[in-house]
């Protein structure tokens, strides 16, 4: 049986985000080109820059494979009820 995840990645903080608090968090909020809202969770970095976590648009899996070791797949699926059924 596969684990189903996305994958995470940081990025560098755009032009004009301010830190706020929400939901007991502290968060990026940015607006984007087009004018929308984005609210994304915060880590610092290896130079203690502060960073933005994004997630990947495709889900990944995780299995073992014949041979022992970890294998990790993208299931070019963007929806996760859709990335078990090719995986399940």
């Amino acid at each position: 049986m596969a684990t189903i995840y996305r994958k995470t990645y940081t990025q560098h903080l755009p032009h004009n985000t301010k830190i706020v608090e929400r939901n007991g968090q502290k968060m990026a909020m940015w607006i984007d080109g087009k004018g929308k809202k984005h609210f994304d969770q915060i880590t610092t970095g290896k130079k203690d820059q502060i960073k933005i976590i994004r997630y990947s648009s495709q889900f990944t899996a995780q299995y073992r494979g014949p041979d022992g070791e970890t294998v990790y797949e993208s299931t070019g699926c963007r929806d996760e009820q859709a990335a078990r059924h090719v995986f399940g």
